[in-house]
Parts: structure tokens; sequence; C-alpha cells
């Protein structure tokens, strides 16, 4: 778990560095950076899901089947 929340972190930073940043060069390359952060976290979520024995197949179905149904805020 605190792997993954160092990983989201650097996701956060990277995020930050992309909305001061107006260099489109820049911009590629921290947009770059910022896929391979957000990878890392997958990673580690997948990996957390495995060390746990949880079927994240089975739980996106499960929540995919409980938000077609689920009232959202901004829904009128």
């Amino acid at each position: 778990m605190l792997f993954l929340l160092t990983e989201v972190g650097e996701v956060a930073r990277e995020v930050l560095r992309l909305a001061r940043s107006d260099d489109q060069v820049q911009i590629d390359a921290i947009k770059a950076d910022l896929g391979l952060e957000i990878y890392d976290v997958i990673w580690n979520v997948c990996d957390l899901a495995n060390l746990l024995g949880i079927d994240l197949e089975q739980a996106f179905a499960a929540k995919i089947e409980i938000n077609q149904h689920r009232a959202w805020p901004n829904d009128h």
C-alpha cells in the first residue's frame, strides 16, 4: 500500500508540472513521464489485488453493474 501511495504522489507531481507548463515540448515530455507514473499506479493496484487474492475482473464487472444503477450527484 505504501508503494501505491508513493506512486499516486508521483502522478500528482507530474499533473502539477503539466498544469504549470506552457511549452509544448515540455508538455509532451511531462505527459510521457505521467504515463509512466500512471503505469506504476496501475501495476501497484494489480499487485495488491494479487497479493490479497482479489479477482479484479470480477470486481470490475460487479462495480460496473453497481454504477449502472447508481444516482450520480449531477444527474437530473
